[in-house]
């Protein structure tokens, strides 16, 4: 016990150290301020955390002990990342990805630990102490029976009666006692939560729930997606097709065409109330099927299911169904073993995915794909007319008319959104109601070769998610593409040889296999030559 809370305080004192050196240096490290003021402010709630953590006596597994030792090591080596953040130039754009990317790791780290490790640890302090109000509850009980039947058998046991009434009202007095301090836990589960920025739950799922698996709703403006939303409906009701994938980068409208075919007529003619919509993400799988398992069974599943029960069950309330029609949709999907467990060729059951990565279990059978692409030129202009000017009014707030930008300026813009929905909306709201001088100031940046992510930092983090899931090697093969002129076709020759010579890698089988890993997670197109 010693050995851990001496553990638990070299974590506090390393995190007070790093956040000292942040707070020293972030001034010089500008091209990181943003990041490092966040895990700044990880690391200041981390102190007070493993504080409250010890003075509860809190006690560590060996796993455990072992995610501390790794935490410290990441914080140690976040020194070093933050030295090297402050010698980057403004200029050198792959450093500058690289090391943002090494800094939100590290806080996501951080967070992940503090919120997993130590609240689950409380978490089961807590279940403890309810297990011991249920048994002096029981013991309460039985010694209220035995009471009864003294009065009833043995009246001049009245003196032995009496004293089993004093020892009940000292197992109540217990009780009360035990109960209060289950509130005092949730209290300080509660106030933990709150400092993390997290929300943690500790109640289950209630049946009946609507919000569980509602399809979400759609956006004020939709463009792009009639005929997509026809050619989908047209897979999905294939006889042979069970599981239909849609595929596309991040940010390209996955889960609008998803939440469009929940609610197109025929196919809530077909399915009616049986469609659940549930957005998976790194979901861990399991709470992905209790969630299942509730919704389909109409009642709370055993909380100790293993993963490989839980898919069993949740089998076998499919084939109890008799052939009644169920539409399952998964909103991205980052792992294919979810749709590998929910996979079955029920009759009436018919599961949709998205996700930005184009599964190799698309192209097997009884699963088909659908790849999404980006906007058009003449969508992506309604979108961004829709977006920038719906609040159009006569007159803007300070009493000018608004300004009306030209098509040569839109055009640029749109160039650069590149057909992606999400980014034109980021920039056409960014530009809404702006006076003319914002507008031009967008212009010289583009036309300077700014990229469209460094106008919003939500849409940046929306698509660096897609690098995060990569191999280390493989991300250092995406970043290379950087070295090469935009919108110029590259022969993959020349980079498995750069690769192979950058990588040291064995042969080009394995640069191929980096730039197929690339393809199928819509990050490059493959396209072959003439």
């Amino acid at each position: 016990m010693a050995g851990e809370l001496i553990l638990g305080a070299v974590v506090g004192a390393v995190a007070e150290e790093l956040s000292n050196l942040i707070l020293e240096k972030k001034d010089q490290a500008v091209n990181f301020r943003d990041h490092l003021e966040r895990l700044q402010n990880s690391l200041e709630l981390m102190a007070p955390l493993f504080t409250e953590g010890m003075q509860l006596d809190l006690e560590f597994n060996d796993r455990q002990n072992k995610g501390l030792q790794k935490l410290i090591a990441k914080l140690r080596g976040g020194e070093d990342l933050i030295q090297k953040c402050t010698k980057v130039p403004n200029w050198n754009i792959y450093l500058k990805m690289l090391y943002s990317s090494k800094i939100i790791n590290l806080d996501e780290a951080i967070l992940s630990f503090c919120q997993r490790e130590l609240q689950a640890e409380m978490w089961r302090d807590n279940k403890q102490i309810m297990r011991g109000v249920q048994q002096f509850e029981t013991k309460l009980e039985g010694q209220r029976e035995l009471q009864v039947e003294t009065w009833r058998g043995v009246q001049r046991l009245e003196t032995t009666v009496e004293g089993l009434r004093e020892s009940q009202v000292e197992i109540w007095r217990d009780s009360k006692q035990i109960m209060r301090g289950v509130q005092q836990l949730e209290t300080t589960v509660e106030g933990l939560s709150t400092q993390l920025g997290r929300s943690v739950s500790l109640d289950v799922f209630s049946p009946g729930n609507e919000g569980l698996c509602a399809v979400p709703e759609l956006p004020n403006c939709v463009v792009g997606l009639d005929v997509p939303l026809r050619e989908l409906k047209i897979k999905l009701f294939k006889e042979n097709v069970t599981v239909l994938g849609v595929c596309a980068p991040g940010g390209c409208g996955k889960s609008t065409l998803a939440a469009m075919l929940c609610r197109n007529e025929q196919v809530q003619c077909t399915f009616k109330d049986k469609i659940l919509f549930l957005t998976v993400s790194r979901t861990p799988n399991l709470k992905i099927l209790l969630r299942l398992l509730e919704k389909i069974g109409g009642r709370l599943p055993d909380s100790n299911l293993s993963e490989k029960d839980a898919t069993k069950q949740f089998q076998y309330l499919l084939q109890q169904r008799k052939s009644e029609p169920l539409l399952l949709v998964l909103d991205d999907v980052w792992d294919k073993s979810i749709i590998e467990k929910l996979f079955s060729r029920t009759e009436g059951y018919k599961m949709l995915v998205t996700s930005r990565e184009a599964f190799q279990i698309y192209n097997t059978e009884y699963h088909s794909k659908y790849l999404l692409k980006t906007l058009n030129h003449q969508d992506s202009k309604a979108l961004f007319h829709h977006t920038a000017f719906f609040h159009r009014t006569a007159l803007s707030q300070d009493g000018n008319e608004e300004f009306e930008p030209d098509e040569d300026l839109i055009n640029e813009i749109l160039r650069c959104c590149d057909g992606f929905p999400l980014a034109i909306m980021v920039i056409a709201k960014s530009l809404s109601l702006q006076p003319a001088v914002i507008w031009e100031k967008m212009a010289r940046k583009l036309l300077k070769g700014c990229s469209i992510l460094d106008f919003d930092e939500n849409l940046r983090e929306c698509l660096t998610t897609s690098l995060e899931s990569l191999d280390a090697t493989v991300l250092e093969c995406f970043l290379d593409l950087g070295s090469f002129p935009e919108d110029k076709k590259v022969p993959a020759s020349a980079l498995i040889d750069m690769w192979c010579e950058l990588y040291e890698l064995e042969d080009e089988d394995d640069a191929y296999v980096n730039l197929l890993e690339l393809a199928s997670r819509n990050l490059i197109n493959l396209v072959g030559s003439r």
